[in-house]
């Protein structure tokens, strides 16, 4: 199972994973809720992450990195 840090670090990179994956469900509610709000209607999750990934190709385009 590998030393105690090893564990450690496992145990921390799922926690990290666990709290993106929380994060990234927020996001993708608050993005449907403003696309209500301004009108536009509810995008499909897919048309969601279609459109995200078209801003990071365009930003790693750009050498945009934040």
């Amino acid at each position: 199972m590998g030393s105690p840090e090893e564990r450690h670090q496992v145990d921390t990179l799922e926690t990290i994973v666990s709290e993106l994956r929380y994060q990234n469900a927020v996001l993708t509610e608050v993005i449907a809720t403003l696309d209500v709000i301004h009108g536009e209607g509810m995008r499909s999750a897919t048309a969601i992450n279609t459109a995200i990934d078209d801003h990071l190709a365009t930003r790693n385009e750009q050498g945009v990195s934040r």
